[in-house]
């Protein structure tokens, strides 16, 4: 601060955001404390409900891999020549994706806008 200089404090101090939920009533509060404080897992009630549900065995991969296709949505090679994946999640070969972009800057499969920062310094 300079000297003979005089700063003002905000008229309102900087509040955080109010909290998503919050306990209102004496019946809440000792509900919430009772679950806290119990010994079970906060997590056991779905635990539970699920152990009635036939489980997945653990060596069935959620997608076949013979359903993954890592061809080009551009030029169309299969596989990709070094595979990238746009935010949208559509993959292409790396040249083919920076050049859709430089021209058009969209997803070239669904169109979603896409940026994309050239360093032009080098």
């Amino acid at each position: 601060m300079w000297s003979g200089e005089s700063v003002e404090p905000p008229e309102e101090p900087y509040m955080f955001p109010q909290p998503f939920h919050t306990i209102s009533t004496a019946a809440a509060t000792e509900k919430a404390a009772s679950t806290v404080n119990s010994t079970q897992s906060p997590l056991s009630h779905v635990l539970q409900s699920n152990s009635s549900t036939t489980p997945r065995p653990e060596s069935t991969p959620l997608v076949d891999s013979g359903d993954l296709s890592w061809h080009c949505r551009s030029c169309l090679k299969n596989p990709c020549e070094d595979p990238t994946a746009t935010m949208c999640g559509h993959i292409f070969c790396h040249g083919c994706i920076i050049k859709e972009l430089a021209t058009h800057m969209h997803c070239p499969a669904c169109k979603k806008v896409m940026l994309l920062r050239l360093d032009v310094n080098s």
